[in-house]
């Protein structure tokens, strides 16, 4: 008797959050997604993204340091989203052929992976990368100097962040007789990977 009661407790419970849910809904027109996105996303994007932001996360992720956990997979969830969705933005309005807005002419002119580490806090993962010989297209042919008997080196590559989600794709030509490759394996736990 005592569970039916729990039970018909909770299902009202839900129903009351429900119609609430749906209220909100015909009321304004938001989903509760839009809600969310407006009230917290929207603000606290516009925090972080700015250098007082990035240094409050740092902040943030010392003081998890100190007390034994890790503060970068703490702050992760707060900041990834964040920070890819200006990684996106500034994508859509170089596409466009307008002004990047979430990146500055200063960040411009230093390495972009240096930003991205030091200023951001992101943390790189893997690297993956294709090395092959081509036969040299038009663009090669124009500003690589390139014959069309002259091999053509086709670097793809991959990166990603410390928790899988892709940052980069590249594809890169080289001149044959301007560039020069050096592998290192590296040693985990034993094993050559």
């Amino acid at each position: 008797m005592e569970q039916i009661k729990t039970i018909t407790l909770l299902v009202n419970y839900a129903t009351i959050n429900l119609m609430t849910i749906g209220a909100v809904f015909l009321i304004t027109g938001l989903t509760l997604y839009d809600i969310i996105f407006t009230t917290i996303q929207a603000p606290l994007a516009k925090i972080v993204q700015g250098l007082p932001g990035i240094l409050l996360l740092m902040f943030v992720s010392q003081i998890f340091w100190v007390i034994g956990i890790h503060g970068n997979q703490m702050i992760i969830p707060i900041r990834e989203p964040i920070l890819l969705a200006a990684i996106a933005e500034n994508t859509a309005a170089f596409e466009a052929g307008k002004q990047a807005s979430n990146i500055t002419k200063e960040i411009l002119n230093r390495s972009l992976y240096d930003y991205l580490q030091s200023d951001l806090g992101i943390v790189f993962g893997d690297n993956r990368q294709t090395v092959r010989a081509v036969k040299p297209d038009e663009n090669d042919k124009q500003y690589l100097h390139c014959s069309n008997e002259d091999p053509v080196l086709e670097v793809s590559k991959v990166m990603f962040l410390e928790r899988g989600t892709p940052l980069e794709y590249s594809i890169v030509h080289h001149r044959y007789d301007m560039v020069e490759m050096s592998f290192v394996n590296i040693s985990r736990d034993g094993l050559l990977g």
